[in-house]
Parts: C-alpha cells; structure tokens; sequence
C-alpha cells in the first residue's frame, strides 16, 4: 500500500524523519539517474554543489561527498507509486530544476505542489504539463501550484479562494497563537539574503 515516499540526502535527518508512516529514502534526486553529484552538509541549507543552487561552491571540504542521483520518476516506478499523488513538497536548497528536470509528467500527476523559489525553467516546465500557481506562500517565494486537470470540479472554488495569488500572511499555527521558532525566522532572514 502507497503511503508516500520521504527523500533525504542527508543521513544526520534519517532519525528524526523515522517515524513517519511514509517511507522514508536516502537519495539525492536529480536527472539522468546514476549522474555523480557532490553534495555539501550544512545542516538546513546543505544540499547539490552546483552554480545554480544555493550550495554554489564547496566551502568546507570535509562536509562534502559525492553521491549518485536518482531520477524523481524512476524512483517512484521502483516505489509502485500510484499515477496521481495527492501531495510534493519540494525543498532542495535550489537544485528544484534537477529534481524535476526530464520528469515523466504523462505518467505521474501530483494534485498539489509546494515548491520553494522555482526558477523561470522550472515554472515554464510546470505551466506546459498543466500546473498552475495557486499562490506564494511566504515572502521567501514558496510557491502552491495545483495540477487543474487532477483537482476536477474543486479548481475553480480554489482559485477563488485563492484569487490574486494572495500570499499567506500568517500560518496556521500564528493563527492559533504560537509564535515562529527562532530558528525558522533565521532561516528566513538567511534566504531573503540569497534572493538579493
């Protein structure tokens, strides 16, 4: 039975993601499979060395390894994934194109997407194979994209609800009343500073 897939690169995270109901994957994704990546532990904002991720260069020697990817679909093939997922998250530190670069979009659908700061190839990837963006979460552009033929007749009580791509203030939670982790508000500011 499908319950969901969680993919982490960095083992320091596999205990704390163990008791998830979902399986749980150490792998760093990316297209073609097989491809060596090296990939640098930061904590939070480790991930894919590459110019065109937030890891743009090595800056601690020891804290890199090289690993191999994965391609997103041939590891949902091997997983038995149904075709149409209810959910992704996608936050990888800025290697969202390589995860989703040559991804069999005829073959899996997901219903709803959050992505964190897609750039432009990935947004117009995802505006041909039939997404489009709900909203922007925050103000560090995370993204909400639904897939409008997956979601049937609640497409267009979403759009209202969500007209004008009106990011979200607050969440839930400070709705409720509880204040945001220090540590999440750093991470904040951290990621403000790499849009600039």
């Amino acid at each position: 039975r499908w319950n969901g897939v969680c993919i982490e690169a960095n083992p320091g995270y596999f205990q704390g993601l163990a008791n998830r109901k979902c399986r749980l994957v150490g792998a760093a994704v990316g297209s073609p499979t097989d491809s060596p990546v090296q990939f640098q532990f930061r904590g939070v904002f480790g991930g894919v060395v590459s110019p065109g991720t937030d890891n743009k260069h090595v800056t601690n020697p020891s804290a890199v390894v090289e690993l191999k990817t994965i391609a997103l679909g041939d590891l949902l093939h091997e997983l038995h994934s149904p075709q149409t997922i209810e959910y992704m998250s996608l936050d990888v530190e800025g290697a969202e194109s390589m995860v989703m670069k040559d991804f069999p979009f005829e073959k899996y659908q997901f219903k709803l997407i959050t992505i964190e700061r897609p750039k432009p190839d990935l947004v117009e990837l995802l505006h041909q194979n039939g997404y489009e963006q709900l909203r922007r979460n925050s103000g560090f552009r995370d993204t909400t994209w639904i897939h409008t033929r997956s979601m049937g007749s609640t497409v267009e009580e979403l759009r209202k609800q969500w007209a004008h791509g009106q990011p979200m203030q607050t969440t839930c939670m400070e709705q409720l009343g509880y204040t945001r982790p220090k540590r999440l508000a750093r991470s904040e500011e951290h990621t403000s500073e790499l849009q600039s």
